[in-house]
């Protein structure tokens, strides 16, 4: 026989919701055998729908009937052609006429559904989710029978291997297998609808890689035959964001889709008023279509935010586009994006954060500034772990931006530059992992496919980067993104794309995304943690750090608003944080104190005496005092101690002073037992100056004294 049908999981469609199955292998040698499957119709019906899941996978020559109905006599009713060579599929019924589309040759698997319609006379065709045409027949069309599945009236010359899955017979449409999100959030690859062109070749391509590489459902694949320029009208992208709703509506993934992602030659940027002002297609679809006009983003401020959801966005979308001069360039993002989405982004001098905040000296933008500028300086960049570089100077901005960087894996700038300087991006380069150019007042990034490079857009991505964002038009400085939200949002393994959208203020103001909208980026987790200043160790809250450092960072300067107040002194604590972001339980402790402004380390107080009331030794007639400290006194930050005293109603006094032995763990010294009651206690001064004490002792008298103060004792104690 020349042909064969088994069940094998070879042939399984991948995106089952068990994600395993066993589909039915049609194994075709040259002959003229044919083979099927068959379903008898149990009793008339009306409508018929019959959807099958098809990957033609090898099959080349001649033709061959996929699908057939025929009646209880084996009349043949409609039936469906492929042609392997052209991959054409023919809808084919005696009373009607023929509908034809083409498979196309890069997408692996496609959903074929056609419908033979009793009561309005038409038979329909839907690929891929897509309803291309119906045709009406010329009479009424016979309705029992049976449907058949296989390879019938296949040529002689047709060979090679077809994979049919999902096979369903039904009443009504039926559509594509819709994968059910895992995860409320957006990096559920079930949440993103990927437009690619069909009338190119090579976005088909683009779209079956993407869709391998991030499991991204087939039903999420929506193939669409647009035009290959890059800049579209106003009408035209209307007609792309109907067909978009339509598709999403019809095959109930309206309610599930979180974003859209523009593909490789989809058009990226709308003319919207004729005249060369370019409004970015990923930036318009932030919304349903109802005005290309800005649009406030309730999501958006400079504050730590909350992860996204498909309710809380209230009608927002998350967009991104991927585009390029050439397919393997395009595809370049998406490999780029998978190796930062494998790997950390770097830790120590690997890789830093570029901060250039100075856009003007005109005050219109001195919240912008400021804000950016607050962020540096905030535990929230700290937390990033990762090295900053900023040019802060707005005295002659034009001159102060950035014109090299290297170890580089963010950039964030509000340059005034049109175009990237020639040597900004020099090696050695970091991870590179998102450009971010907030320029203000011109076109910074009106294509992605030029040859060379040109704009803050097409070079960064050319020198590296797996994503970079910038604007296609000036925009108001009321909608300058948030640096805040974007970093949080991405140190704690969020999507680029809902960092992006969490940082914009106005949506549809010319700034968009290029780059996977999938990427995730690990931050650095090793360091130290720095609390206080705190007076008690109580105080301590374990998430709320005042200082997150590098694990390289083994001194650091106290910023003013981290010092204790003038002549106070304080506990600072320091916690390391592992590899894997866990803070060790235990401490180490550094009490300061506040002199003429400046920070100075404090004496660490003796383990002995330490608690009030301690008892003197008394040996012969004299006192004898000691202090303890756990290790040498070098450690304990020690220039000299102080015995003081003070007797009952008096001043306090300075008994004995004693340069301290470095080596020492101790100090005994002893004086003669006072005549009056007495108490005292040690003085503890540090080479700058820090003085602490030591809690005051139990009141001591000499015994030959004691007959004449009975009636004072009794009453002091």
């Amino acid at each position: 026989m020349s042909i064969a049908i088994t069940q094998s999981p070879e042939a399984a469609f991948p995106d089952r919701p068990e994600r395993e199955g066993i589909g039915l292998l049609v194994d075709m040698a040259e002959g003229c055998d044919g083979g099927f499957v068959r379903h008898d119709l149990q009793h008339d019906c009306n409508v018929l729908h019959v959807r099958v899941m098809v990957n033609p996978n090898n099959v080349t020559g001649g033709q061959l009937t996929v699908i057939e109905l025929v009646d209880r006599i084996d009349r043949r009713i409609l039936r469906l052609k492929y042609l392997p060579d052209s991959r054409r599929v023919e809808l084919d019924c005696p009373l009607a006429a023929t509908i034809a589309t083409t498979l196309l040759h890069s997408l692996n698997w496609h959903c074929i559904e056609l419908q033979v319609d009793k009561l309005d006379g038409r038979i329909k065709l839907w690929v891929n989710g897509i309803d291309l045409a119906s045709e009406e027949t010329a009479g009424e069309l016979p309705f029992t029978g049976t449907v058949r599945l296989g390879a019938m009236y296949k040529d002689r010359m047709t060979s090679g291997q077809i994979f049919l899955d999902e096979w369903i017979i039904a009443d009504q449409y039926i559509g594509p297998v819709i994968v059910k999100p895992k995860s409320d959030y957006a990096d559920d690859p079930a949440r993103w609808l990927v437009i690619y062109n069909t009338s190119e070749p090579d976005s088909v391509t683009w779209a079956q890689t993407y869709r391998d590489l991030r499991n991204v459902p087939y039903a999420n694949l929506i193939g669409l035959d647009l035009a290959g320029d890059e800049v579209i009208s106003l009408q035209q992208y209307d007609e792309l964001v109907t067909a978009t709703n339509e598709y999403l509506a019809f095959n109930n993934l309206y309610e599930q889709v979180m974003g859209v992602l523009i593909g490789y030659r989809v058009p990226g940027y709308v003319d919207t008023d004729s005249q060369g002002r370019l409004d970015p297609v990923p930036a318009l679809m932030y919304r349903d279509y109802n005005s290309p006009g800005p649009y406030i983003n309730t999501n958006a401020g400079d504050h730590i935010p909350a992860r996204p959801t498909y309710n809380t966005l209230n009608g927002d979308r998350l967009t991104a586009r991927i585009d390029a001069p050439d397919l393997q360039a395009a595809l370049e993002l998406i490999y780029r994006a998978g190796n930062i989405i494998n790997k950390d982004a770097g830790d120590g001098e690997d890789c830093h954060i570029y901060i250039d905040s100075c856009i003007s000296p005109a005050p219109i933008y001195q919240p912008i500034t400021d804000m950016i500028n607050n962020w540096v300086d905030s535990i929230d960049r700290m937390k990033t772990r990762l090295p900053v570089d900023t040019c802060r100077d707005n005295t002659d901005y034009q001159d102060n931006d950035f014109d090299r960087i290297d170890n580089d894996a963010f950039l964030w700038s509000v340059s005034m530059q049109p175009a990237p300087p020639l040597q900004l991006f020099s090696q050695p380069a970091g991870r590179r992992i998102v450009s971010v150019q907030l320029h203000l007042a011109a076109n910074a990034a009106g294509t992605l496919r030029n040859i060379p490079p040109s704009n803050w857009i097409d070079v960064p991505l050319y020198h590296g980067y797996a994503a970079a964002i910038a604007s296609a038009r000036a925009y108001s400085p009321s909608a300058v993104p948030y640096p805040r939200p974007f970093f949080h949002a991405l140190k704690q393994h969020w999507t680029l794309a809902e960092a992006w959208y969490l940082a914009q203020p106005v949506l549809r103001e010319g700034l968009y995304l290029v780059g996977d909208p999938l990427l995730t980026a690990d931050f650095p987790k090793e360091g130290w943690n720095l609390f206080g200043p705190i007076d008690r160790l109580e105080e301590l809250q374990p998430d709320q750090p005042a200082m997150a450092l590098r694990s390289d960072q083994l001194a650091i300067k106290l910023p003013d608003q981290l010092k204790c107040t003038e002549n106070q002194v304080a506990y600072y604590l320091v916690r390391r944080v592992d590899q894997l972001g866990r803070s060790e339980a235990s401490l180490q402790t550094v009490r300061t104190a506040t002199i003429n402004g400046q920070s100075h380390n404090v004496p660490l107080p003796p383990a002995w005496p330490d608690q009030p009331g301690w008892n003197i030794k008394v040996e012969d007639n004299n006192a004898v005092f000691t202090i303890i400290w756990p290790h040498q006194i070098r450690f304990a930050d020690v220039d000299r101690i102080e015995l003081l005293g003070i007797t009952n109603g008096g001043n306090e006094f300075t008994v004995q002073t004693h340069n301290v032995e470095s080596h020492s763990h101790f100090l005994i010294v002893q004086c003669t037992l006072p005549t009056e009651l007495t108490r005292y206690r040690w003085r503890i001064i540090s080479p700058s100056g820090v003085v602490i004490h030591s809690p005051w002792s139990a009141s001591i008298i000499a015994a030959s004294t004691m007959k004449y103060d009975l009636q004072l004792l009794e009453t002091l104690t």
